[in-house]
């Protein structure tokens, strides 16, 4: 069926009806909350049949023109599309794209699913939240976030359970229970310009979001200001307001204005008892009022009857004549049940993240965020998310123990987790997270070495052990009831050993620990795509430091890269080709272009790579970046690839073997293996080759001239940003400062060598 049929009730109904379905499936499942954290062959049939659903309810929905349940279930399969293996850098493009629809209540781009109804992640953006926002008013937010100092923000739109708030582009939220300015929490209209003071609790940059308590009415840099008081609009203007209070004399009315009185003479046009009219409003409603006066005081005085005459008279008529349905044609109560879902499931989707990264600090800021959706609507993860605040802190405390070990260290740490509870109704509606309850007990037995802590561990042992599921918990269990035996019974008085034996089975399980909920362990994968990006961000930051005397760019080795004026040199000879028949001049034509871009030119590149390399081993080092160009971007060196003429040598492993030999024949042998380490690096723009070269304390002279013609050796140094010839009297004295360089420093060393022999 398409859009527009007509039959978009039944439509929704059926979409209704598959997630009845759909709730029954996950309640009847006991590691429902877990299942999609921690998702396995085991589980992969449950989430099949959730994205089969939820893509049967994106469909219907569609159809139904209900966008917002519509953009949920998009959402939600996206989430459901993640895979335990895949790498993270595609789960923050799923997760980022899923919160942002949400957000956006739209997706720029037509979607491609599966064939196991998975969206395919070449249609998604790569981090839309991330790349809306502005780098430099996220460093501001972080930095205030982590001083814990307030900013200026705008509250530029009235949000679920609360508002959102905009600083320098970005946007967050604020929540009722963040705030202590009663007018501003008490404020209802639909548009807002308020400027407060407020402290950032928590941000999450791959979201885009971020979350801020307004300061307290005491504290001395206290600001809750609606803008709009200062500029009023003028008498006349129709405004939105909503009914606050209905008393015997009026209505008081509040609008994004400031509040003000609706008196009954200004109610209605009719005669007898206007008090009548009065009933034809109720509290809570939004309503049309005209502004007709401003006090000196300046309080606001508004008039409904006003409207007559004006483009909202059939809208007078309305309300005063008889009331119709369609005034009220949306159901607030089912409004109100599709907008927790949309909390829940961003909720969902943050914690999913959390769940994805492997940084302890980045995992509870992440929890923190997802919280703040949960709590909001008085959802009962929120005490889940409260425990796992506490658990993650814990473990980064415990990391702090181990490296500084001593008991009476480890003994402050057990008391501070012990102090963690979980409520029965979190225990009962989430039971996978008995395995933190667990996790807690058995650190706050470690090293206890009593009687009564070893027959708890004894039984959990045996709880556990044959319970595949629960394998993690009986290990840890199993470790912590040895080292407590062993330190009671074999290791002795000797505190030391003692200490060493302790901190050795400590670390055992925290390397498990890594392994559980929200696991922390680091995949293969994952470290080496963190490492790459690392490695990228390193490279890029020294690019951007421009060249130096330790550090030059060559856009390629092999393939000429003409500029601008060599380009319009080329293009007149070419055009000259086009014109010339005779012969002998033709021949010189083509002479000069190959001199330009041809084998000579080619040549003059690589000896200029050469002598670059040369220099810097001559002088103090330094690093020379192949496939980067002069202006400081990456190049690439696939066109020095593609240079090659068989198709086995247009990669990397030709290039590096066309590299060697050229370096044999310019510096002869051993001097690569000595004095160059080489590397390839991978960017979006192409590869390009680090070689860093180190001080020789041996002159080092290039064998070839620029004609790559044998020469009896030429010598080049560093001078700031440029690499010189050496010749003549210049050539001498640098030679003559070397040798006597050598020889003091060899004489030194015997000096020492021999003061160290007569020593007793």
């Amino acid at each position: 069926k398409s859009k527009g049929d007509g039959d978009e009730y039944f439509f929704e109904k059926i979409g209704d009806a598959i997630e009845v379905k759909k709730q029954s499936f996950l309640n009847e499942m006991n590691d429902n909350y877990f299942v999609l954290l921690n998702s396995n062959e085991k589980t992969k049939e449950h989430i099949d049949k959730l994205k089969l659903w939820t893509y049967c309810q994106y469909l219907i929905y569609n159809n139904a023109n209900t966008e917002d349940k519509s953009y949920l279930a998009l959402a939600k399969l996206i989430r459901y599309s993640l895979n335990p293996s895949q790498e993270t850098s595609i789960k923050i493009k799923l997760l980022s794209n899923a919160y942002n629809i949400l957000v956006e209540q739209k997706h720029e781009t037509e979607l491609n699913f599966d064939n196991n109804y998975n969206i395919t992640t070449d249609c998604l953006e790569v981090n839309p939240n991330v790349k809306k926002t502005k780098i430099d008013s996220w460093s501001e937010i972080e930095k205030a976030e982590k001083e814990q100092k307030h900013l200026t923000i705008k509250v530029v739109e009235p949000y679920y359970k609360g508002f959102k708030v905009e600083y320098k582009g970005i946007y967050g939220f604020l929540p009722y229970q963040n705030i202590t300015c009663l007018n501003l929490k008490q404020y209802n209209q639909r548009r807002i310009n308020w400027e407060i003071n407020a402290k950032v609790i928590v941000s999450g940059k791959v979201f885009g979001l971020f979350t801020v308590k307004q300061l307290d009415t005491n504290d001395q840099y206290f600001l809750s200001k609606n803008l709009n008081y200062d500029n009023l609009p003028q008498i006349g203007t129709i405004i939105t307001g909503r009914v606050k209070k209905i008393v015997d004399f009026g209505i008081f009315i509040s609008s994004e204005y400031g509040d003000g009185l609706l008196h009954l003479n200004n109610l209605d046009d009719e005669f007898g008892d206007k008090r009548g009219s009065l009933k034809y409003f109720q509290e809570g409603e939004e309503i049309f009022v005209k502004l007709i006066n401003i006090t000196k005081d300046r309080k606001l005085e508004f008039g409904f009857k006003q409207l007559i005459g004006t483009s909202y008279e059939y809208y007078y008529d309305k309300i005063i004549f008889g009331r119709l349905d369609d005034l009220n044609e949306f159901n607030v109560n089912d409004v109100d049940t599709i907008r927790k879902k949309i909390e829940i499931e961003k909720g969902n989707i943050i914690e999913q993240f959390a769940a994805t990264t492997h940084n302890l600090k980045d995992k509870i800021k992440y929890i923190k965020l997802s919280k703040y959706f949960f709590s909001n609507i008085n959802n009962a993860k929120s005490y889940l998310h409260n425990i796992y605040i506490e658990y993650f802190q814990r473990l980064k405390e415990l990391d702090n123990v181990i490296e500084n070990y001593s008991f009476s260290s480890y003994n402050k740490f057990r008391h501070k987790i012990q102090e963690i509870r979980l409520q029965p109704r979190t225990l009962v509606e989430f039971p996978e997270s008995e395995n933190l309850i667990v996790f807690i007990k058995i650190l706050g037995l470690f090293n206890n070495t009593d009687n009564e802590s070893n027959k708890v561990l004894f039984e959990l042992v045996q709880k556990y052990s044959n319970n595949d599921e629960k394998k993690l918990l009986s290990i840890l269990s199993k470790t912590t009831f040895s080292n407590n035996l062993m330190m009671s019974e074999v290791v002795g008085e000797d505190e030391n050993e003692r200490v060493d034996f302790s901190l050795k089975n400590l670390k055992v399980i925290r390397n498990y620990i890594e392994n559980g909920v929200f696991s922390l362990a680091e995949s293969k994968e994952d470290k080496l795509a963190r490492e790459l990006e690392e490695k990228r961000a390193y490279w890029k930051g020294k690019i951007n430091q421009d060249e130096g005397e330790r550090l030059e760019f060559k856009s390629t080795l092999i393939t000429p890269v003409p500029g601008e004026q060599k380009k319009k040199i080329l293009e007149n000879l070419n055009n000259k080709l086009l014109s010339i028949k005779d012969e002998k001049a033709r021949e010189g034509i083509l002479k000069n272009i190959d001199e330009i871009k041809g084998d000579n030119a080619q040549k003059r590149i690589i000896h200029s790579a050469f002598k670059t390399i040369a220099a810097f081993a001559n002088t103090n080092g330094g690093i020379l970046l192949l496939g980067v160009s002069d202006d400081k971007n990456i190049y690439g060196l696939e066109k020095d690839y593609d240079s090659f003429k068989k198709i086995s040598d247009k990669n990397r492993d030709g290039f590096g073997k066309f590299l060697d030999s050229k370096l044999k024949s310019y510096f002869g042998d051993g001097f690569s293996s000595q004095y160059l380490e080489k590397e390839f690096l991978k960017f979006p723009e192409g590869d390009i080759l680090i070689i860093q070269v180190e001080a020789s304390t041996e002159e080092i002279f290039l064998l070839r001239d620029e004609k790559d013609n044998p020469s009896p050796g030429i010598l080049y140094v560093r001078n700031l940003s440029s690499t010189d010839k050496l010749e003549g009297i210049e050539l001498s004295k640098f030679i003559k400062s070397r040798t006597s360089k050598r020889i003091y420093s060899k004489l030194e060393n015997e000096t020492e060598r021999s003061i160290a022999v007569k020593l007793p």
